[in-house]
């Protein structure tokens, strides 16, 4: 038996509820600033996706933050002009 033939420890949950995708969207909640255990006790659907729909777009804006903010930091360190 070689190395290849082992299993390879698991990172990830194998089942359950941590493999529930309303535990990612509960993370991203929180990730964002929101409650996730909202999220997770919501019952009503239209609610459910109105609130994934923020977390979505508060995803948006924070990539884009963070993406100008390298560029501002980036051009700060080159000597180049911050416009």
């Amino acid at each position: 038996m070689d190395g290849r033939d082992r299993r390879r420890p698991r990172r990830d949950p194998a089942g359950g509820i941590a493999a529930d995708p309303a535990i990612e969207g509960a993370a991203a909640a929180c990730e964002v600033g929101l409650d996730g255990w909202r999220l997770l006790e919501m019952t009503d659907p239209a609610e459910a996706v109105a609130m994934a729909a923020v977390i979505q777009a508060a995803q948006r804006q924070r990539d884009i933050s963070q993406r100008n903010l390298a560029v501002r930091i980036a051009s700060a360190t080159w000597g180049g002009k911050i416009e």
